[in-house]
């Protein structure tokens, strides 16, 4: 069958459906085919499948193409890589943050740093008395929580402890950093917005209405999403509610049903 024969608006929506690689490969087959794979419009949707949010308006068809192209062989390094399988020896491994540099492990009650270029340990970093639960960390600055309700801060720089925040009464269950300012959460239902350069008391305290098992940035939104039994929304530059997300009546005595 003659592909050329079928009609602009079917090609058009069979590139609508592609995924970055495939929308690349399509643009190598025909002259035809790579001036409709060339389509700003495309690479829009692409784009908002890759990113969760529509790009900037002012930006030009070629550098969506140019984001989704370099987002996609970023992805590849790790899917595609052979994968090297070695033992560290930590068994005992509860929690690990990474980039394309380095990990993050929590390892009883040492963190440790990686490095991804020659798999060995940078650093451990003890002072912990109970087991690692939470770890993260950005160019500056390393957050762990432990079983025990304590938050330590170390610096990046230097690898050292530079503070020791107590509020939580349980388990510390997730640790993030936004824009600088280091977050707790525990089992205890508290989410802890601290300063690094203040006192040890947090700067805010969130009810999360239940003990906390995850917690997810979206910095670019400045907001900040815990999940409990159900997910909360908090505006971070007001520390306001914005939704609670819960699971449905029907799904939850559905999800009971089945369990039992």
């Amino acid at each position: 069958a003659d592909y050329t024969m079928l009609p602009e608006e079917c090609w058009v929506d069979v590139l609508l459906r592609l995924g970055v690689k495939e929308l690349c490969y399509m643009s190598r087959v025909s002259r035809t085919l790579r001036g409709l794979a060339a389509r700003p419009f495309l690479w829009s949707t692409a784009y908002q499948r890759l990113f969760g949010t529509a790009p900037p308006a002012h930006w030009s068809g070629q550098t969506v193409k140019r984001l989704c192209r370099r987002s996609e062989l970023r992805a590849s390094r790790w899917m595609e890589a052979d994968v090297e399988l070695k033992s560290v020896g930590f068994p005992g491994t509860w929690c690990c943050q990474l980039d394309d540099a380095k990990v993050l492990s929590g390892d009883g009650c040492c963190v440790r740093l990686w490095s991804h270029d020659t798999g060995r340990r940078i650093a451990t970093l003890r002072g912990h008395t109970g087991r690692v639960t939470a770890v993260a960390f950005d160019d500056d600055l390393i957050i762990s929580g432990c079983s025990q309700g304590t938050v330590k801060l170390w610096s990046m720089d230097e690898l050292k402890l530079s503070k020791t925040l107590r509020y939580h009464t349980d388990a510390v269950s997730a640790t993030a950093l936004m824009h600088g300012l280091p977050i707790s959460a525990g089992k205890d239902g508290a989410v802890c917005v601290w300063d690094a350069a203040a006192p040890n008391s947090p700067l805010v305290v969130l009810e999360a209405g239940g003990p906390v098992h995850a917690l997810q940035l979206q910095e670019d939104k400045g907001q900040l999403i815990s999940a409990t039994s159900s997910l909360a929304v908090w505006d971070m530059s007001t520390t306001q509610l914005l939704f609670n997300l819960s699971v449905p009546p029907a799904l939850s005595r559905l999800g009971s049903s089945g369990g039992s």
